[in-house]
């Protein structure tokens, strides 16, 4: 058993609750579940108006960060490491000029439609506790402001419209303490185990009037409270005793009346102050948007004097620069047209002396096959003269004659081809 239970108080634990007088609230319709991977205790809690409350947290073996939200909005940071106390306590919040103590506060039904912010109907009548482990942890101490978290929408009244039929919801009030001055400021760095928007545990507390949790059935009924409060060997109280209470609920009355009047009046001169703030803002509003109009007309101006300027500049640039083109494609053209001549008179020039050429060489041509022709002219007649004068031979010759030449010729053959053997 005594190993069981070392083994508990070693494991990580957080808690959170909501005291009220000293006294921890008692807890209606507890739940837990998971969402998202964090683990959700969520309940019930009792308010009462006029009431300060306190939110407390515990936490063992473990290195955390909490992250206290008040109807949504972020009220509080803090670190806890091994050396703060395992248990802490936020009593009040502050802007960084101003500590205020939470108290809980009635909400006022209107038919003129909500004030006192955008009311988030799921974050509204609602506490809320985040723990992020976190590991590595240092601490830096800075003498400076107080840093203030942007708490104005707990800071006004709440009246909310009546068809959002908010039955049984009670709101949150700050009430101020003391000023803020100069105080130490801790910087921390830190490594997150668990990243922001994913907590380790989320403790969720919905608070409303005791009625409405004893009519909807999640607190016990009004006869249980009654037989709590009056144990069985309790006697009835006797007529003083009821002269007391009824004194005693008298004064309650008186100091309600009194805290009404008190917030009815606080609540007017904040509207004087809000309606002299919105008229200033307007005055000022106007002002500025006088003064922007008159900006822009002056730039407008300027921005179109320019343009005329550039758009001049602009038009003489191009008129000079298509003059300076017509003067080179002038330019260009009588080159060209002067380059065209000159090659077409260099290509006449080139055909006239080729075609003198070519005619001497027709000519040279000519001459030499007509001097061939009149050479073979020539010989042709010779053939034909020795043709003719062998024809003539051959017919004035005699047989005789022929014999004769023959027999001439013969011996002399002989003679030849007998010296040749010789």
């Amino acid at each position: 058993m005594s190993e069981s239970s070392e083994a508990s108080n070693l494991k990580p634990h957080v808690e959170a609750w909501i005291e009220v007088d000293g006294q921890k609230l008692p807890k209606y319709g507890e739940e837990t579940f998971t969402k998202e991977g964090s683990l959700v205790v969520s309940c019930w809690i009792a308010s009462q108006p006029g009431k300060a409350f306190s939110i407390c947290g515990e936490r063992r073996n473990v290195t955390c960060i909490s992250d206290v939200f008040v109807n949504g909005l972020r009220v509080k940071r803090t670190v806890h490491s091994n050396s703060h106390p395992d248990t802490w306590k936020l009593e009040n919040t502050n802007d960084g000029r101003t500590c205020k103590n939470f108290e809980f506060s009635m909400v006022d039904l209107t038919d003129t439609g909500s004030t006192g912010g955008d009311l988030n109907i799921e974050e509204f009548g609602t506490i809320k506790i985040h723990y992020y482990r976190v590991k590595n942890i240092i601490l830096k101490c800075e003498r400076r402001g107080v840093k203030g978290y942007d708490v104005g929408p707990l800071d006004q009244p709440v009246r909310v419209d009546e068809k959002k039929k908010l039955v049984g919801f009670h709101s949150i009030a700050l009430r101020a303490i003391a000023a803020e001055g100069s105080a130490k400021v801790w910087r921390c760095t830190c490594d997150r185990i668990d990243h922001n928007g994913s907590p380790w545990y989320t403790f969720l507390f919905k608070y409303r009037s005791i009625d409405y949790l004893q009519a909807e059935g999640i607190a016990p009924p009004p006869s249980d409270v009654k037989r709590q409060e009056f144990p069985p060997e309790a006697s009835v109280p006797d007529d003083n005793n009821t002269d007391h209470l009824l004194m005693k609920l008298e004064d309650e009355e008186q100091h309600a009346l009194e805290t009404l009047e008190r917030r009815q009046k606080k609540w007017h001169e904040h509207e004087e102050m809000c309606q002299k703030e919105d008229q200033e803002r307007e005055e000022e509003f106007e002002k500025r948007r006088q003064e922007r109009e008159e900006r822009f007309d002056r730039e407008r101006r300027e921005k179109r004097e320019q343009y005329e300027k550039e758009r001049r500049e602009r038009e003489g640039r191009h008129l000079e620069e298509r003059r300076e083109m017509e003067e080179r494609y002038e330019r260009e053209k009588r080159e060209r047209e002067e380059r065209d001549l000159e090659e077409r008179h260099e290509r006449e020039e080139r055909y006239e002396k080729e075609r003198v050429e070519r005619e001497e060489r027709h000519l040279k041509e000519r001459q030499k096959r007509q001097a061939k022709l009149e050479e073979l002219e020539e010989q042709y007649a010779e053939k034909a003269e020795r043709g003719k004068w062998l024809r003539a031979l051959r017919t004035q010759t005699s047989d005789r004659s022929r014999k004769r030449i023959r027999q001439e010729t013969i011996p002399s053959a002989l003679h030849s081809e007998v010296i040749e053997i010789d």
